[in-house]
């Protein structure tokens, strides 16, 4: 595979690109080589934070562990500047050695601009870049920057040419070669002047002085052109006298590297001038490059955010309904597909809008579930071009999912309607059911990770061996819109007799609010659990999942066949008045298991349960709940826990007001007898965790460490369960405690579709506990498929599988 079709993008900037906001590039050289820690990284969060004041996107591009990546986590650039070792310097020649050997390193400006061209991010800002050296006639040291600038139509925004090389050869290089050069700042205050990067001015002189505004204006006018623009900004004026003051350090320090004995060369030059004249400025110059770094990048974001205006108005017939994702390599990123056979072609928003428009289209046929043929199949397959799961496989699958898929037929009135007669309207007809979004949710996910790793769903599905009534018809169309999703259909089973598959028809006035609706889910009701037996005999599943369309007997079935074989699972709720279901299971068990009697509180039945508020209070409040707390073994296990005063108080205090207010963590922790963990989807107030764990499983959790203590500054509370009382229970792996931990939300950049967003968190999160990531960072993982979700128009979003890259950081 080649370097380039293995990039990587962040959920970030698969979103940025999707929906058309404006994204400015950043090196990351200036972490790895160029600044002394921890400055590096404070310096990097700044500059991202500054980018998106002015209301565009920061994407840090960098290569780690040998995968190109545009857009880097915070933990990502943490590492990048504070723990790679002996990280690379890598321009564009060193990307494919980079990737072969699974290196880890910082992109120069040429590296950069390469990567970025190739996701079709237009503008960068930097620093400033590499030129021609000094006595270049005899050593021909002339930096890959200028031979990038030429063939990029990347726009870089910069404070002009390094102070230490030759200004006047640089430009003309770059004249030569098609580079537009022209200073950048207020409108009011033309400037003519080319800066040396700590001096605002080099002696020397450009043609053009733009606003940002008409730097926009002229990349736009350049799309076609296969050669770059240099934007250069003046230093900040507070800094200017004291830049005088550096370039006297600068050329003692090129005087040192020309008469050294070491024979400073190549891309060791400019690390080494770059900490001699630190030193001879006695770290002044740092602050001076900070600041015009900083300077570039509001400027750089500036120019990016009129560019995206312009751009939106000069195509805004072209843009009608159409998604632009970016596509191609080994994590189904299809932007990129192909440019291992034409790598030194970038992509252009031409390119990458002409493919998004075919993947649009065959989605949304895949969608509807109607016509799904051949064509749409070969369509689907760009989705994620090498890793394919097909969707009959005998391979065990990691995730099993027991719950509903059905056919939505949705009807709604073009105006009022008059009764006891039709009316014309729209009539749609899609795929859903919690249990089946769950599923094509991780089944996103793990597709776009490394391991092969596969879900399954097992949901009554009529229809597989006739097509000749109108029930088969739509169970077939259930089954080939799976298919064409990539979704395993082998565990569909056939449902009880005188059943149809489970089909929602829902009927909407011209304003799209809910008239009436039918929901037909007798297949799911009377299902048995030996049909779910068979296929779970044909797996040995990672962890087992179940949503609340699901009997009750069956979920009691299916955990306690879990518990048999210490396999983890997950309940999630589901609605109101499902969510109940689990607490009827729970009677059934404690009824029929004797072992509950003797070892009330050892394994709760259940490992996680996934509520929302709504669900949760539902949950606590019921009679179901009532009849479980008259239970001995109930209250044993919550006395067991030891939950006393302080723990309430450490809640108030630690907890934002509203998780204590409302009831929300006192009714989590009320269900911890029954379940491992409770994950409470709390909306725009984020997630709350609740956990009851030994002292070996904090690692599971992942708060552990440094991190297992009580914080009101991260929302936490740790609980050391007091078990001095119990004689067996001395030992360090006896040692148990109650975590309660608050997430903050990821907040959507737009909402466009509130439905499927939970069903999105459940699958995400599946898929990276079956990846054996800690609990926490799985729910991270699963909030951001839920913005992911929230931003589309789908009821799963087709991007989720660009956050499998994830599960291995």
């Amino acid at each position: 595979m080649s370097s380039i079709s293995r990039l990587k993008y962040s959920a970030e900037i698969v979103d940025a690109l999707a929906t058309r906001k404006p994204i400015v590039a950043l090196e990351s050289t200036i972490l790895t080589h160029g600044l002394p820690t921890p400055l590096n990284y404070t310096t990097a969060t700044r500059l991202e934070a500054v980018i998106r004041e002015q209301g565009a996107v920061p994407a840090h591009i960098a290569v780690i562990d040998g995968c190109p990546r545009v857009g880097l986590s915070d933990s990502q650039l943490s590492h990048l500047s504070l723990h790679s070792g002996n990280p690379l310097k890598i321009s564009r020649r060193d990307i494919a050695p980079a990737a072969a050997l699974h290196r880890t390193g910082g992109t120069t400006v040429a590296g950069t601009i390469t990567l970025a061209a190739h996701a079709g991010i237009k503008h960068f800002a930097t620093g400033g870049i590499g030129g021609v050296h000094r006595n270049a006639q005899s050593t021909w040291d002339v930096s890959a920057d200028l031979t990038e600038l030429s063939r990029s139509p990347t726009h870089v925004i910069c404070a002009g040419a390094k102070s230490i090389l030759d200004t006047p050869l640089t430009l003309e290089y770059l004249e030569t070669h098609g580079v537009t050069v022209a200073s950048v700042g207020e409108a009011a205050q033309p400037n003519y002047n080319f800066p040396a990067f700590y001096s605002p001015n080099s002696g020397h002189h450009v043609q053009y002085s733009l606003s940002p505004l008409q730097a926009a204006q002229v990349g736009i006018a350049s799309q076609g052109l296969q050669s770059g623009a240099l934007f250069c900004a003046p230093i900040p004026p507070q800094y200017a006298e004291q830049g005088s003051r550096i370039q006297i350090a600068v050329e003692r320090a090129v005087q040192e590297s020309q008469h050294a004995n070491n024979n400073i060369l190549g891309k060791d030059i400019t690390p080494w001038l770059l900490n001699r004249i630190a030193q001879l400025t006695d770290n002044n110059s740092i602050h001076s490059n900070i600041a015009l770094v900083e300077n570039n990048a509001r400027i750089g974001a500036q120019i990016a955010v009129h560019y995206h205006r312009l751009l939106e108005d000069k195509e805004k017939d072209d843009r009608v309904g159409v998604k632009m994702y970016p596509v191609g390599g080994s994590s189904g990123l299809g932007a990129l597909s192909g440019l291992s056979d034409a790598p030194s072609t970038p992509q252009t928003q031409a390119n990458v809008r002409a493919r998004a428009i075919a993947e649009t289209e065959a989605a949304m046929i895949a969608k509807s579930g109607v016509k799904v043929g051949a064509k749409v199949n070969a369509n689907a397959q760009k989705d994620i071009p090498h890793t394919h799961t097909p969707s009959h496989t005998s391979a065990p699958a990691d995730i099993v999912i027991i719950g509903a898929a059905a056919i939505d037929v949705t009807a709604q009135y073009d105006s009022k309607s008059e009764p006891h007669s039709t009316s014309p309207g729209r009539v749609t007809v899609s795929a859903g059911g919690v249990g089946r979004n769950i599923a094509e949710a991780a089944g996103r996910v793990l597709r776009g990770a490394a391991g092969g790793k596969s879900a399954i769903l097992i949901a009554p599905v009529g229809g597989s061996n006739t097509n000749t009534s109108t029930a088969d018809l739509l169970a077939n169309s259930l089954r080939s819109s799976a298919a064409a999703l990539h979704m395993r259909t082998d565990g569909f089973v056939d449902p009880p007799h005188n059943t149809l598959t489970p089909v929602v028809n829902l009927l909407l006035d011209n304003e799209g609010e809910l008239r009436e609706g039918v929901a037909s889910f007798d297949a799911l009701d009377q299902m048995p659990f030996s049909e779910v037996e068979k296929v779970l005999e044909k797996h040995s599943p990672y962890i087992i999942a179940l949503d609340g369309n699901v009997s009750a007997g069956v979920v009691r079935h299916v955990l306690s066949y879990a518990r048999a074989r210490a396999i983890p699972t997950l309940y999630e709720p589901t609605s109101v008045a499902k969510s109940v279901r689990v607490l009827e299971a729970w009677e059934m068990w404690e009824e029929a298991d004797s072992q509950l009697q003797s070892q009330p509180h050892s394994q709760p039945l259940l490992t996680h349960v996934t509520p929302n508020t709504h669900e949760l209070r539902a949950m606590t409040q019921s009679t179901s709940f009532a009849r479980v707390r008259e239970s001995s073994a109930y209250w044993e296990a919550l006395n067991a826990l030891r939950l006393y005063q302080p723990f309430r108080d450490a809640l108030e205090r630690c907890l934002p007001r509203p998780f204590t207010q409302d009831g929300i963590a006192q009714m989590a922790v009320m269900l911890l007898p029954l379940t491992k963990h409770v994950v409470v989807k709390c909306g725009a107030k984020g997630v709350l965790l609740v956990s009851h764990v030994r002292e070996d499983e904090l690692g599971e959790v992942g708060i552990d460490g440094a991190l297992l203590s009580t914080s009101k500054k991260d929302a936490r509370v740790v609980h050391r369960v007091d078990t001095t009382s119990n004689a067996d229970s001395n030992t360090h792996a006896d040692a148990q405690y109650v975590l309660v931990q608050h997430l903050p939300p990821h907040t959507p950049d737009r909402l466009v579709n509130t439905t499927g967003a939970g069903d999105s968190f459940v699958g995400a999160l599946l898929a990276a506990l079956a990846h054996h990531q800690p609990l926490t960072k799985a729910i991270h993982l699963a909030q951001d498929a839920a913005s992911l979700t929230l931003g589309s128009k789908d009821s799963v979003s087709a991007r989720l599988h660009y956050l499998g890259d994830d599960l291995h950081l």
